[in-house]
């Protein structure tokens, strides 16, 4: 489900804005201070996250939101509680506003990104926190196959010619995968991909084998691909410092001179870098709708012109939308026409 567009009502009793979203997945809001940007960015991540309580603190009459498949969500802001609706083919239907969160997938970078909230209520950076994830992730993963809880599923019928051309296309594909860091440990037992004799020698282990490698290309392929990307376009932007995997699978900066130094003496800019990328290749899957407010803060102009390209690239690779407030006009030099202006007055 894809949102085309989004009117807001009685902003701050003086705004009216309706934004059209571009096809092409990025749309940039670009207006003056106090017009509403990041305020209006508020008000559709809290109706997609039952955030009553936020809803209620903002002045605002009433927003409308059309999706691609004929349903609009319409939030009437009048009373002590909004009320909310939804419109399908003309027809309305009130709703709660927990039925909505179910409806739409939304991830927030907000223009505070350097610092998160863990479950405890602690504030800690949140480079920090995503590194620790990013190695849980990594160690999840690695998990090696156990043959024994491979689940029988429906089996497509192959020849032996076409299993073994299958199993050869598995291992291209794990390889891949192995490019991101992510091994897979194959019991030692087995040869993979097997010759035409070790198949027949063997149907059943193989086949359970083949099916088993399969799931965890599946859970996997997506982490790989995320990982390879991340890494290339950080690395695409820092200059005199590179990003990888160490052996413990940590991220892990190195000066050109080898020398390795930690996440937290990364410069303001080198951080928003990772944060803001990291995000949305590893938080936003296909079909998210993302939100950024500001994501100029602490980067150069030369950061800032590649910032289009980029978001571009991952909403065609990963099918997600983008929502971008900015005060730069160098977010969007070469490309005015995804740009909205928030002008219009009551």
């Amino acid at each position: 489900m894809k949102l085309k567009s989004v009117s807001v009502y009685g902003l701050f009793n003086s705004y009216n804005h309706s934004i059209e979203l571009s096809d092409e997945g990025l749309t940039f809001i670009h207006s003056p201070n106090g017009t509403g940007k990041s305020t209006l960015l508020n008000i559709i991540y809290d109706i997609f996250n039952s955030n009553y309580e936020e809803l209620s603190s903002i002045v605002f009459d009433r927003i409308d939101m059309d999706f691609d498949d004929d349903i609009s969500v319409i939030l009437e802001n009048y009373d002590e509680v909004p009320s909310i609706q939804i419109r399908k083919n003309e027809l309305e239907e009130k709703v709660s506003i927990d039925d909505v969160k179910e409806m739409f997938n939304i991830v927030y970078l907000s223009s505070e990104r350097n610092i998160v909230k863990k479950m405890d209520g602690r504030l800690i950076p949140a480079l920090d926190a995503y590194a620790a994830e990013f190695n849980d992730r990594l160690v999840f993963s690695k998990n090696p196959i156990d043959l024994e809880n491979y689940k029988n599923r429906n089996r497509t019928e192959m020849d032996d010619g076409e299993f073994i051309f299958w199993c050869n296309d598995l291992k291209a594909r794990f390889e891949f995968i192995s490019e991101a860091g992510l091994n897979l440990k194959i019991p030692s037992e087995y040869k993979f991909p097997p010759t035409r004799l070790d198949f027949i020698e063997d149907r059943e282990g193989y086949t359970k084998l083949a099916y088993s490698i399969d799931d965890w290309i599946n859970r996997n392929y997506w982490l790989a691909e995320s990982i390879i990307l991340y890494i290339d376009i950080v690395n695409r932007l820092f200059s005199n410092k590179k990003v990888f995997l160490s052996d413990r699978d940590q991220l892990t900066v190195k000066l050109n001179s080898g020398i390795t130094i930690p996440l937290n003496k990364l410069s303001a800019g080198e951080k928003q870098i990772m944060i803001i990328f990291y995000r949305l290749l590893f938080h936003a899957k296909a079909g998210t709708f993302v939100i950024i407010d500001e994501p100029e803060t602490s980067l150069h102009t030369s950061w800032q012109q590649e910032i289009c390209s980029l978001f571009l690239d991952i909403c065609r690779a990963r099918n997600i939308q983008m929502l971008v407030a900015t005060h730069s006009p160098q977010i969007f030099h070469n490309r005015p026409d995804l740009v909205r202006e928030l002008r219009s007055k009551i």
